[in-house]
């Protein structure tokens, strides 16, 4: 299967491949982007039981409002344990990116989020991942598979893709 992008604009891009979503955003989060997410969930859910969710945070990425942000922490309890793994890559380098690991961590916890998990590179993210991504043979794929697609999707991002 290919991946499918379902929206696109200068913030973020939304792509399904399989049960994986995935989410790589440039900026902050609208109302809007919220709306988009929940979208391509709905598509996903359309042919699979469960998900599995990666969202990466480009350097140099503001968080959003805390209106924006309650609101996507609401969509996240509505899937409830559908998404399998979800892991947030904060690409930033640096205390300040340490800081913004440590604390999507800790408000996870305190979530009762035991599934979400925050890594560093995408590198970090693939094996904590592959295992909940089924394949159209309904086994996992492999790390390599993985890695491979999510640098493509991030490829069209950096050429500018828009999908309404």
């Amino acid at each position: 299967m290919e991946p499918i992008t379902l929206f696109g604009d200068a913030v973020m891009t939304t792509t399904r491949w399989h049960n994986l979503a995935i989410l790589d955003y440039r900026g902050q989060w609208t109302f809007d982007h919220i709306e988009q997410i929940a979208r391509l969930y709905r598509e996903i859910f359309a042919e699979h039981r469960t998900a599995a969710c990666i969202a990466i945070a480009a350097p140099g990425t503001h968080m959003s409002s805390p209106r924006v942000n309650s609101k996507a922490a609401e969509l996240v309890k509505q899937l409830g344990n559908k998404v399998t793994q979800s892991v947030v890559v904060v690409e930033e380098r640096g205390p300040l990116a340490a800081m913004q690991r440590g604390v999507i961590r800790t408000v996870n916890v305190l979530a009762g989020h035991s599934n979400i998990r925050v890594a560093s590179t995408v590198a970090e993210a693939v094996p904590l991942l592959a295992p909940h991504i089924l394949g159209s043979d309904g086994r996992s794929v492999s790390e390599l598979q993985l890695t491979g697609i999510i640098r493509r999707v991030r490829e069209r991002f950096d050429g500018g893709v828009r999908i309404p």
